[in-house]
């Protein structure tokens, strides 16, 4: 097997969603073009399914979003 043949293994997040839409993906060489497109459409999705309901962690937090004075 060359380089060129060996797929990467996807990125894992530690979130099982993500990790799963990305996992699809990884085979989309094979797949012909119209293929390709629904399966991105579908992880990006998934992935701003993800998104739209991650909270803001406290260390992400800006002072100002965590109510604090800017200076």
């Amino acid at each position: 097997m060359s380089d060129a043949d060996r797929v990467a293994a996807p990125p894992r997040t530690g979130n099982s969603v993500i990790d799963e839409a990305l996992a699809g993906l990884g085979d989309l060489d094979g797949t012909p073009v119209a293929g390709q497109y629904e399966r991105l459409r579908e992880a990006q999705a998934v992935l701003a399914g993800v998104l739209a309901t991650a909270t803001e962690t406290p260390a992400a937090a800006t002072p100002r979003d965590r109510g604090e004075s800017a200076g």
